[in-house]
């Protein structure tokens, strides 16, 4: 019985069968762009 990921619905390849989503869906939310990375002055302000 193949696995399927809970994103988006692909069968998940037999190296991702551990996981629960496929490697494409977990690169998506993964993604980092620079201006959005937070610096240690950023934490300061928090508190």
């Amino acid at each position: 019985m193949p696995d399927f990921c809970v994103s988006c619905g692909a069968e998940l390849a037999l190296m991702e069968r551990n996981r629960s989503e496929c490697w494409d869906c977990q690169d998506k939310i993964s993604v980092t762009y620079s201006d959005d990375v937070l610096g240690e002055s950023d934490f300061d302000a928090i508190e």
